[in-house]
């Protein structure tokens, strides 16, 4: 396996699971995930609606990406994977732009973003190209001789 190829199953793999992880994270523990950004949900109405859009979106996402991993849909799920992650970056810069949202956290999460995107970006670019020629050549080694095929029988005529 080339190096390209390894990197390609490794960042299908890693976005998987970490959009998987959020969507577990938000699903099941959404008062922690929404205290780090200081948002409050203080009804229950609050709280399923952050279950249902942060935990369900993210969950999707990483199902989504699990099923291109397991059947070999390597650009499929990496181009999944950098749309979801620009959007989010872009979201995220409109907020340090418009609200102005100027903090270690914000800049930081919006680094991992851009960070994602781009990788699965370039991840999604080696996903399309065709195997080398080398990995190829290593994968199905040519034989010195040809082996010979079965002789097939003589054709019969038939007279009418």
């Amino acid at each position: 396996m080339t190096r390209a190829a390894l990197f390609v199953r490794w960042m299908l793999g890693i976005s998987a699971a970490v959009f998987l992880a959020l969507g577990l994270a938000f699903m099941f523990a959404p008062g922690m995930m929404i205290g780090a950004m200081d948002l409050k949900a203080e009804s229950p109405k609050a709280l399923a609606d952050v279950r249902a859009v942060y935990g369900g979106l993210d969950l999707t996402i990483g199902i989504l990406l699990i099923f291109c991993f397991f059947r070999k849909f390597w650009a499929n799920g990496l181009a999944i994977s950098a749309l979801a992650c620009t959007c989010i970056f872009c979201g995220r810069l409109v907020g340090i732009i418009v609200d102005p949202a100027r903090d270690i956290l914000t800049y930081g999460l919006f680094a991992v973003e851009v960070l994602g995107a781009v990788l699965s970006a370039i991840a999604w670019f080696l996903a399309r190209q065709p195997e080398p020629v080398a990995a190829i050549a290593v994968a199905a080694p040519i034989t010195a001789a040809p082996v010979p095929a079965a002789e097939a029988p003589a054709p019969t005529s038939q007279e009418g």
